[in-house]
């Protein structure tokens, strides 16, 4: 009766197959897993800045002006207690935009706020990146006052932004324009019929 068994050359050849195969495993499972990573940090990132242009989409589009001072209230030595406008900066890559909106929400109960707030938004540099990026900051104001761009508290919204740019459509022109200013002569009282906003991040 014979006996069938493996030589050590066959042997060898198998190992070598069954650590072939298991590098390739190994390195198909890093690159899935790093894969992975990347579209989690990707989503992460279009997710908070998706929330961020809803936020500034939602206040944007209940931007006020009001026309005369009047509607604005006055103190008892009959000065104006409250300035509205809405002014958009063209400054290259970080414009900035400030205007009075009516969504406020007060936290605090018993806080000396309403629904009208002025509200700003620019970008700051990122003292935390080696790259050249911004911070885009909002600053908010309840109840608003006569000083447009100073006040109130200030928050982060994003960090990690390249570019933010506003347009604003003039309906006297029918087309987009750079920048906007609701005290101005061309555009008194007047708010744009659209605002263009465009977020670059990292």
């Amino acid at each position: 009766m014979k006996k069938k068994g493996f030589t050590l050359i066959e042997v060898l050849i198998a190992i070598t197959i069954l650590s072939i195969i298991s590098l390739l495993v190994w390195q198909a499972a890093g690159t899935t897993l790093a894969s992975k990573e990347r579209f989690d940090t990707r989503y992460e990132i279009f997710q908070s800045a998706g929330l961020a242009l809803h936020q500034m989409t939602r206040e944007i589009e209940s931007a006020y002006l009001y026309a005369t001072p009047d509607f604005l209230g006055r103190s008892g030595s009959g000065e104006q207690q409250i300035k509205t406008a809405f002014i958009g900066s063209d400054e290259g890559d970080q414009d900035s935009l400030t205007f009075d909106t009516l969504t406020h929400i007060r936290y605090i109960k018993d806080a000396k706020e309403s629904d009208q707030a002025e509200v700003s938004y620019f970008l700051e540099p990122d003292d935390e990146s080696d790259q050249e990026l911004w911070v885009l900051k909002k600053r908010e104001q309840s109840p608003p006052d006569t000083d447009l761009k100073q006040g109130g508290r200030t928050s982060v919204l994003f960090k990690g932004v390249s570019e933010l740019n506003f347009r604003y459509f003039d309906s006297v022109k029918g087309e987009f324009v750079e920048s906007w200013d609701s005290s101005s002569l061309d555009n008194i009282n007047k708010l744009p019929r659209a605002v263009e906003i465009l977020l670059v991040v990292q």
